[in-house]
C-alpha cells in the first residue's frame, strides 16, 4: 500500500510538472546519478523535489535552443564530455543565448561546473539577476565582494538599485 501511495505521488507530480517521458528519464538515476537532481538513488515526492520540477519547467523556457538541446546538455555535461570550464560556458552559452566570457565569469565566481540541473540552478539564478538589474554577471560578483559576504538575491537588487539611482543622481 505505501509503494501505491508513492507512485501516486509521484504520478500526480510528473503530471502537475508536465514532464514528458524524456523529462523522466533525467530524473531517474540510470546506470549512475540522476541528470535532474545528481543522486545516486530515486527522489522521492517530497516538497524540495516539487520546487527542482518547477524550476526545470521554469528553464526550459529559458532556453533558446530546443528542449532537447536542454536534456541533452545535462546528459553530456553528467557524462564528463567537456573538462574544461570554457567548454561547458561555450554550451551554456549557446542554450540560452548568454555571452560565453560572462558566462564563464559567473561560473567561476559561484565556482560550479555544473553537471546536473541541481548544480545548474544557481548560474542559472545569477545569470537572470543580472539581466533583470542590467548588470554583468561578473558587476555582481563584484558586488559580493564589495558586501563582503554573499547575499541573496533581495540584497542584491537592493544594492544594485541603490547604485544605480546614486549614478544617475
Amino acid at each position: 500500500m505505501q509503494y501505491a501511495n508513492l507512485i501516486a505521488q509521484f504520478a500526480l507530480l510528473c503530471h502537475w510538472a508536465q514532464l514528458s517521458e524524456q523529462d523522466l528519464a533525467l530524473i531517474m538515476p540510470r546506470p549512475s546519478r540522476s541528470l535532474l537532481t545528481g543522486e545516486l538513488l530515486p527522489p522521492l515526492p517530497d516538497l524540495p523535489l516539487l520546487l527542482l520540477l518547477s524550476r526545470y519547467r521554469h528553464w526550459q523556457k529559458l532556453l533558446v535552443l530546443p528542449v532537447a538541446e536542454g536534456r541533452r546538455y545535462l546528459q553530456r555535461a553528467a557524462a564528463g564530455e567537456w573538462t574544461a570550464p570554457a567548454d561547458i560556458a561555450q554550451e551554456l552559452a549557446l542554450l540560452h543565448g548568454w555571452d560565453k566570457i560572462q558566462v564563464l565569469g559567473c561560473m567561476e565566481s559561484l565556482g560550479v561546473s555544473p553537471r546536473s540541473f541541481r548544480e545548474l540552478y544557481p548560474l542559472v539564478a545569477r545569470m537572470q539577476l543580472g539581466q533583470k538589474l542590467g548588470q554583468a554577471p561578473t558587476d555582481l560578483s563584484l558586488l559580493d565582494l564589495l558586501a563582503g559576504l554573499i547575499p541573496d538575491q533581495n540584497t542584491l537588487e537592493q544594492f544594485a538599485a541603490n547604485i544605480l539611482a546614486a549614478a544617475h543622481a
